[in-house]
């Protein structure tokens, strides 16, 4: 019977774990963080430099959040899985476009 393991934030999604505190959340690290935890962590803005807390599944839900003061992370990230523009528009598939 195998052990069962999560993808970390760092593996999971590597954009988003360049705005993981490492200072203000040490001695954790991306790499040590699940990628859908609820436990609450520092992140930092690459744009206005502001930190602060949220977990992993708030940065990455269907709603995720972002930076209350610039309003995003700034890294641009989006928590979609790979593939994830092609199956919400057939266009993309080579399939019509459908307003």
């Amino acid at each position: 019977m195998g052990i069962f393991t999560r993808p970390s934030l760092a593996t999971r999604w590597p954009d988003l774990a360049k705005e993981f505190d490492l200072e203000r959340n040490a001695p954790l690290t991306a790499d040590d963080v699940s990628a859908r935890s609820m436990k609450r962590v520092w992140w930092t803005s690459p744009t206005c430099g502001h930190s602060w807390q949220d977990s992993p599944r708030g940065r990455t839900g269907q709603t995720p959040r972002d930076c209350q003061v610039c309003g995003g992370g700034g890294s641009g990230f989006v928590p979609r899985e790979p593939g994830a523009e092609a199956s919400l528009n057939p266009g993309l598939r080579g399939g019509p476009i459908v307003p």
